[in-house]
């Protein structure tokens, strides 16, 4: 099972990477909010929801490994 896990890295990757983000912006006092042009910049925002949605996912699949396993453990046909 030499890559069973990558989803996983990927994931952890994936909220580490937007973290960074927005503590790179905190720090610069939202320069990446806002466009040249003068109107805001939504890649920031974008980039958060797509993980939220992305952490929802892998809970998700998380659950339903775990439910999977239980399931396994207790014998039970459905």
């Amino acid at each position: 099972m030499a890559g069973a896990r990558q989803g996983e890295y990927f994931v952890y990757s994936w909220i580490i990477l937007t973290t960074v983000l927005y503590i790179i912006n905190f720090i610069s006092k939202d320069y990446y909010t806002y466009m040249v042009q003068g109107g805001l910049c939504d890649t920031l925002r974008d980039t958060a929801v797509l993980t939220l949605e992305v952490l929802a996912v892998f809970i998700f699949t998380r659950c339903l490994k775990i439910f999977q396993i239980y399931i396994k453990t207790r014998k039970i046909k459905f």
